[in-house]
């Protein structure tokens, strides 16, 4: 997703979300922009882990992407890689979207992509 911050604030995206009205397992890759760093985060029965934390030079509509493949997830921003390859809790909840702490965030192109060569993202097809 392309992010433009105004304020110290946070945005980013959220992936394998299990539930909107419950959250409590998903992943979520974002830029705070408060603290300059890019983050990572998986939330496993709604108990935060910080993954990756780095800091990394705030730029308008610079692109924050997670790249989840099986256990393992790479984190993004401004098209170069932040932080090393982190393995995360086996998840297949298939909800995920755009992510903000406050208005002074502006999201735009959110996309998601399926990995993978065995079938497993046939459901994506039933989103769109």
């Amino acid at each position: 997703v392309a992010l433009t911050i105004t304020g110290n604030v946070s945005g980013g995206v959220v992936c394998n979300l299990d539930s909107t009205a419950s959250p409590a397992n998903f992943i979520i890759a974002y830029y705070n922009k408060q603290s300059g760093k890019t983050c990572l985060d998986e939330y496993v029965a709604g108990v935060r882990t910080s993954k990756i934390a780095a800091t990394t030079t705030y730029a308008a509509d610079a692109i924050c992407r997670v790249v989840r493949s099986g256990t393992e997830a790479r984190l993004f921003y401004n098209n170069a890689n932040v932080g090393t390859v982190q393995t995360m809790t086996v998840n297949t909840n298939k909800i995920s979207g755009m992510f903000s702490t406050n208005s002074g965030v502006s999201l735009d192109n959110n996309i998601v992509w399926p990995r993978g060569t065995s079938g497993e993202h046939e459901s994506l097809g039933e989103l769109l």
